[in-house]
């Protein structure tokens, strides 16, 4: 073989491995750049879960630490640092007893350390105080658990606590609520019992003294008249005293029940006027009575009607002095039901407004000195406001200083079985917005009973319906809901579902099982979606909160006579009375 051709096969065998090597080095080139790749993509995958796992931390809305197994902080979230008023600087690096004391972090008789959470692994739900920047001391939930690494070693513990303060002042208030509760029922059962230990002597000496008086008179005795009237008056006086604080107590201590009875209240009438006319001769008062004689008849509880008539004519009597005292009886039919209205009117001594806002309050009178000219205990006006509130009515008052008072009293001309007052006071008081809906005796605009116990969502309906020219009732209690459909009749319901004491659907129920009840329409509102229960139990309309005003407007149009023309949205901000409106700012859910 030439030179030539041994040079050429040399050539051709080092191109060959050239080529080989080359596509060698480009195949591992590519493998080292896919390397990289997967590489770079598992390191932006770390960073991603890390940010992912810093932003989870920071917004926990519970303050997080983790410290060391020696007590020194590590690390800090948002929420700790807002809550201990220290920048995250100010804690990392320091130990636990900054914020916690020392025997929280040892507690070796409670149990409940950093220590513990060492030798347990983990510690759950424990109550301990956390010290602020500015030395306050803040209740918290803690919990700890260790924290390791992928050997078993431990990394650290992690700490996470939970403000309670709100709880604790909620719980301070319920037992404060829960005794003072407590207090008013001994109170109310010590008046109770007290009352009747004082009734048998006091009805013993206001007796013989009668008794006396007679034989004296019957003697021609006459210097002994004097002595013995004023035992008889203090005695009478003094078992005025204790009566009224025996009802009092029995309302309060929810001990008093209505006896439902049907009577004629010409009959009624002609009694309390017997029994008043000693009064009206003591200072020559005069007494007109009109529309007694219309044959009207009342199913209530006549011995509580009879007591707030002969209270407001006691009164009178008391502060007019050779005036004339009326006695007015009338009988309103509405679309709720019939009623009664009793007036008097007296041209006495008059009241301020300050004065008549003092009437219903217990012991209270129209001033000091009232009390001193005329005597009396400040009991009589809210012991009767209390029977009328029982049997669905109540009392009204108008008065102007140096011309004379009128009370209007207006009562259901039937009453059914209600609760009791104090029952109806411990699930709800009643609104003040039912004595105005009560007071109105027309028809011109109809009401509708809210029933939420969201106490935003009850102001933000009553002011935009009270807007829209209608009278609202509201309450926050189903029970009590119910105990003002009775009464009231309302053209519409506007009700909640989730509610504490009776929920929404309850309530329905025993609106449709109730004949007297069952046609007017109710409109459920609430952040729950039951539509087919609704349309089970029959109600008129349904809406999820958020409340579309306009919506809710357009729901109640059928049923509502008295809407103003165009429908009015309701800015929370705004201050809105029941009774009053005010220009809202701009459109918004209730």
């Amino acid at each position: 073989m030439s030179d030539t051709e041994l040079w050429t096969r040399r050539l051709e065998r080092e191109r060959r491995a050239r080529k080989e090597a080359e596509t060698l080095l480009e195949s591992k080139s590519h493998e080292l750049y896919l390397a990289n790749k997967a590489l770079q993509q598992s390191y932006d995958a770390i960073a991603a879960a890390k940010n992912y796992t810093e932003n989870i931390l920071r917004s926990l809305m519970n303050a997080l630490i983790v410290v060391t197994p020696d007590g020194t902080i590590q690390a800090v979230n948002v929420a700790a640092c807002s809550l201990l008023g220290y920048s995250e600087a100010e804690l990392v690096g320091w130990p636990m007893t900054k914020i916690l004391s020392i025997s929280d972090i040892a507690s070796p008789d409670q149990g409940t350390g950093l220590a513990d959470v060492i030798r347990h692994g983990a510690l759950r739900s424990v109550e301990k105080v956390y010290r602020t920047k500015d030395g306050r001391s803040i209740p918290v939930l803690f919990s700890g658990s260790m924290m390791y690494d992928d050997t078993g070693s431990v990394q650290g513990i992690v700490c996470i606590a939970q403000d309670i303060t709100e709880r604790k002042q909620t719980e301070e208030l319920r037992r404060q609520k829960e005794a003072a509760e407590e207090a008013n029922r001994a109170k109310s059962g010590f008046l109770a019992n007290m009352s009747h230990e004082l009734r048998t002597p006091l009805n013993a000496i206001i007796g013989y003294s009668e008794m006396l008086l007679e034989e004296a008179t019957d003697q021609g005795q006459s210097a002994m008249l004097p002595d013995l009237e004023k035992i008889h008056t203090a005695g009478k006086h003094l078992l005025t005293l204790i009566n009224d604080i025996l009802d009092l107590s029995k309302i309060e201590a929810g001990k008093t029940e209505l006896v439902l009875e049907t009577f004629g209240v010409a009959g009624l009438i002609a009694e309390i006027v017997t029994t008043i006319k000693p009064l009206l001769e003591r200072n020559g008062n005069t007494l007109k009575v009109h529309g007694a004689d219309t044959g009207d008849l009342m199913h209530t509880d006549p011995v509580r009607v009879r007591q707030c008539l002969l209270n407001l004519l006691s009164n009178a009597c008391k502060f007019t002095e050779h005036g004339t005292i009326t006695l007015e009886v009338s009988r309103v039919t509405e679309s709720r039901g019939d009623w009664i209205t009793f007036r008097v009117t007296d041209t006495g001594i008059g009241m301020t407004p300050a004065q008549q806002s003092r009437l219903f309050q217990d012991f209270s009178q129209a001033d000091a000195s009232t009390t001193r000219r005329y005597g009396g205990t400040g009991l009589g006006l809210a012991i009767s406001q209390r029977f009328c509130h029982m049997m669905g009515g109540d009392i009204m008052v108008e008065s102007i200083p140096g011309q004379g008072s009128t009370f209007t009293l207006l009562l259901p001309a039937e009453v059914r079985k209600l609760p009791t007052i104090a029952t109806v006071q411990r699930e709800q008081k009643v609104d003040t917005v039912v004595q105005t809906a009560l007071a109105h005796e027309s028809d011109d605009q109809e009401i509708v009973l809210v029933i939420d116990d969201d106490p935003a969502s009850l102001d933000l309906i009553v002011r935009l319906l009270t807007k829209k020219g209608l009278h609202v009732v509201a309450t926050s209690s189903g029970r009590a809901g119910l105990w003002l459909a009775q009464i009231l009749r309302p053209a519409a319901i506007t009700l909640d579902l989730k509610m504490p004491d009776m929920d929404g659907w309850s309530v329905l129920t025993a609106l449709r099982a109730d004949p007297m009840l069952a046609s007017i329409p109710v409109i459920i509102l609430t952040i729950m979606d039951d539509s087919h229960t609704r349309s089970t139990l029959g109600a008129a309309g349904y809406l999820t909160k958020p409340i579309d005003p306009e919506r809710l407007i357009m729901m109640l149009q059928p049923y509502i006579r008295t809407f103003l023309p165009a429908p009015v949205a309701v800015d929370a901000g705004d201050s809105l009375s029941a009774e009053q409106g005010q220009p809202c700012h701009e459109r918004g859910s209730v």
